[in-house]
């Protein structure tokens, strides 16, 4: 496994955001995280390599572990963040400037140069379709763990191995993405992905 995640609990202030989620998510495959907006999934996806500790009274507690290695403390956030990348649907930018948001990948790998930090890592910045975006993640696959958020069933369908279904801050359901999407256990699960709600 490449992410072992044990009883999982994360709070904001007084909002429970997510509730004891247990899962553990296989190396070299594609997992998708589905669920109707606000459900956890994304605030999920960034305890994998701590963005929450960005966010003012964040509280965690429980294990995630990174090939075995325990990411809130065995492994230096610069570190985990160099292995565990994350890509946005829309900007999410760190509490810095442009310039510095733009430069911390490069900067993370050792690059100091002004030149290659600014001109080259924005010069790849063109728009890409949905479907050379799937493409690219199938040829990830061999080489990488990728996990995609997504509100589209047919894509979490198509390119995933894996699918976990959140509602309301709890993992629900996680399985082979086939028995999923043809055989869920939960019928909550049942319900999201034939539209009954989301």
């Amino acid at each position: 496994m490449k992410f072992d995640i044990k009883n999982l609990h994360l709070h904001y202030g007084d909002f429970h955001a997510l509730k004891g989620i247990d899962m553990q998510i296989p190396e070299n495959k594609v997992t998708a995280f589905i669920g109707p907006s606000g459900c956890g999934k994304s605030t999920f996806l960034k305890t994998l390599n701590r963005m929450n500790d960005l966010v003012e009274g964040c509280k965690i507690d429980g294990t995630v572990l990174l090939d075995g290695k325990n990411v809130y403390g065995d492994i230096e956030v610069n570190e985990l963040r160099r292995r565990v990348g994350m890509v946005f649907q829309k900007p999410n930018p760190f509490p810095m400037s442009i310039y510095d948001n733009i430069a911390y990948g490069p900067r993370t790998h050792g690059i100091k140069a002004k030149s290659k930090l600014m001109d080259e890592p924005t010069s790849a910045l063109d728009p890409i379709s949905t479907s050379k975006i799937e493409d690219l993640v199938w040829e990830l696959k061999d080489k990488y763990t990728i996990i995609i958020v997504t509100h589209n069933m047919q894509q979490a369908a198509r390119v995933s191995d894996k699918t976990a279904f959140f509602l309301l801050g709890e993992a629900v359901e996680f399985d082979d993405t086939q028995k999923i999407f043809s055989k869920p256990k939960d019928k909550r699960t049942e319900d999201y992905i034939t539209g009954r709600f989301g």
